[in-house]
């Protein structure tokens, strides 16, 4: 295969990858939705998209991985930074891997936001359950444990 050649499966799937990750972020939005809602139904059904997305996007980093490999460089992702800093690179190819770098990074930030509304849920969930048991709707403390305890209840 010409260098040419390498060069464009690099560039098609870097931009498979791209798609990969675009969709992958309207999943992470359609999750933020769901867990501000705690809509417990959707959760799975999003989940799933979720690890699915992540599955492609894995297949896609490893072919990518392997295009850049056979250009001459490290099989990974500082491999096609390296690929990009050498120079006469075309625009385009310039362009879907700033493209796909920031799609990444929203798609992380996306995440991080979903396990801050994932844990606040939880804590909402644990709420409402000690208030069903009678309890106070507020963790009990060290202090309150150990009082508790000492009084036999």
């Amino acid at each position: 295969m010409s260098s040419e050649a390498r060069r464009n499966l690099l560039f098609d799937t870097l931009r498979d990858e791209l798609s990969g990750a675009t969709a992958l972020r309207g999943v992470l939005e359609r999750e933020a939705e769901v867990l501000a809602s705690l809509d417990v139904d959707d959760l799975d059904v999003v989940v799933e998209a979720k690890q699915a997305a992540v599955a492609a996007l894995q297949v896609l980093a490893d072919r990518r991985n392997a295009a850049v490999g056979a250009l001459g460089f490290q099989s990974d992702a500082a491999g096609v930074v390296a690929f990009m800093r050498q120079g006469g690179q075309t625009p385009a190819l310039q362009e879907v891997w700033r493209q796909l770098e920031t799609e990444i990074a929203a798609c992380s930030e996306l995440n991080r936001h979903n396990e801050m509304l994932n844990r606040g849920g939880q804590r909402r969930i644990q709420q409402l359950m000690r208030l069903l048991r009678g309890e106070s709707a507020e963790p009990l403390t060290y202090e309150q444990l150990a009082r508790n305890a000492a009084a036999g209840t």
